[in-house]
């Protein structure tokens, strides 16, 4: 089974139980994650916020999220 994020904007903080238990149900359906899927993940959900980002003209508040979130997810891979 190819690994397929469903969960976009939604990327399970590392070590929480809600990573644990997608883990465990993912592979026990036999699914197998690839050896970096946090950071495949977090890349779809940017992928994901820049869309919603292209269609948000007109509404200040979303744009103004939109970006806190696309920050937050550049920031934590600026190494």
């Amino acid at each position: 089974m190819p690994f397929l994020w469903e969960g976009a904007l939604a990327t399970p903080t590392p070590g929480s139980l809600f990573e644990r238990h997608f883990i465990r149900s993912y592979t026990e359906a036999g699914g197998q994650l690839p050896e970096r899927w946090p950071i495949l993940a977090k890349l779809n959900d940017l992928i994901s916020l820049c869309e919603l980002l292209n269609h948000s003209s007109g509404a200040p508040n979303r744009v103004r999220d939109l970006v806190r979130l696309i920050h937050g997810i550049l920031q934590e891979y600026d190494r």
